[in-house]
């Protein structure tokens, strides 16, 4: 993913350009830490936990692209809602993984007691 070098003394668009980058790497940066905790509490996961990791990774890897789409096309509605839309799966996705990493890290708690 690039940031458009601004052309012509355009530094507005630049700007936003920087500043939706920025979001988006922080948000990345954000899951990435909660994810790292998480597995940090799992000693031995199963296959549906694979499976939702594997849907989270999916919608996580999809921010740069949706990110680009949204710089790109600034001054157009869809990129923004369907930039939103990916988020909001991204937080869904997580939530579905946060949830099957409890019982397995209450799990691993138990057979150490």
């Amino acid at each position: 993913m690039e940031i458009p070098i601004p052309n012509s003394g355009d530094y507005t668009g630049f700007l936003e350009s920087l500043l939706t980058f920025a979001i988006s790497f922080f948000i990345v940066a954000g899951y990435w830490n909660d994810h790292r905790k998480l597995f940090e509490q799992i000693k031995k996961i199963n296959e549906p936990f694979v499976i939702r990791n594997t849907c989270f990774l999916f919608s996580l890897v999809l921010i740069p692209f949706f990110t680009s789409w949204s710089m790109e096309a600034a001054d157009k509605q869809l990129p923004t809602l369907a930039y939103g839309l990916l988020l909001i799966a991204v937080n869904g996705t997580f939530s579905r993984l946060f949830k099957a990493g409890i019982p397995l890290a209450v799990e691993e708690e138990s057979r150490q007691k």
